[in-house]
C-alpha cells in the first residue's frame, strides 16, 4: 500500500477506481508541491532579511518564476 492508504493503480477494478486513485495521487502531489514552495519562500525571506533593502529580491524573484512556470504549464496543457 502506498502513502496515505493509496492502493496501487494495478489494484483498481473499474474506471472509477482508477479515477479515484489518480485524484488521490494528484492531491498528494499538489500538497507536496505546496509544501516545497512554502519552504522555498521561507528560505527566500531569510535571504532577503540578510540583504540591504535595495537588494531584497529573492522572494519576489521566486514568485515571478512561479507565475511564469504556471503560464508555461498551462500553455503546455492547452497544446496537448
Amino acid at each position: 500500500m502506498a502513502r496515505g492508504g493509496l492502493g496501487r493503480a494495478g489494484d483498481a477494478v473499474t474506471q472509477l477506481d482508477l479515477t479515484r486513485c489518480a485524484e488521490r495521487a494528484w492531491k498528494l502531489a499538489d500538497e507536496d508541491l505546496n509544501l516545497a514552495y512554502g519552504f522555498a519562500r521561507t528560505l527566500m525571506r531569510q535571504i532577503d532579511a540578510e540583504l540591504p533593502a535595495q537588494d531584497r529580491q529573492a522572494e519576489a524573484s521566486l514568485q515571478a518564476a512561479q507565475r511564469a512556470w504556471i503560464t508555461f504549464r498551462d500553455a503546455g496543457c492547452t497544446s496537448e
